[in-house]
């Protein structure tokens, strides 16, 4: 298993990890997973942007070259996604992580991944994100409450 420096969540908000003084190393995946989906993508020409909301993009996507294992655009579009909880902002909240997700299956290699999500109420949802690797072993990550990360 590929370390990398471990993301706590603290508040809706991500923070690299201090233990004993030193940072601490968890699953490079999961990072790459946490990434992928909370990273701002740019809207493309027929979104809807959210009134309030400056649309933005990752850095990086004005990067003209990218080492093979990183894709050239960043992040996900679950930023767009605003206003009450329906079964559409479900539907749409699941296309977009995959969509942010699918360059892991070539880079890291994920034999096959997938998204799934519930609601609870009219204002959490969560997301679960199952991962198949190459070598035939598993993984769930399940993100509670995806709507108020970063608010």
């Amino acid at each position: 298993m590929e370390r990398d420096i471990e993301l706590s969540l603290n508040d809706c908000q991500f923070d690299i990890k201090v233990e004993n003084g030193d940072l601490a190393l968890d699953n490079a995946l999961v990072n790459r997973i946490i990434i992928s989906l909370f990273t701002w993508s740019a809207p493309r020409a027929d979104d809807i942007i959210p009134d309030g909301i400056e649309p933005g993009g990752y850095w990086g996507d004005g990067v003209e070259s990218h080492p093979d294992d990183v894709p050239s655009t960043m992040g996900s579009r679950l930023w767009l996604l605003d206003g009450k909880l329906t079964d559409d902002t479900t539907k749409q909240a699941i296309a977009y992580a995959t969509e942010a997700l699918g360059w892991l299956k070539d880079a890291d290699g994920i034999a096959d991944f997938a998204v799934s999500a519930a609601r609870r109420g009219t204002e959490q949802l969560d997301l679960l994100i199952e991962i198949t690797m190459v070598n035939k072993t598993s993984m769930r990550l399940l993100l509670a409450d995806i709507l108020n990360w970063g608010k």
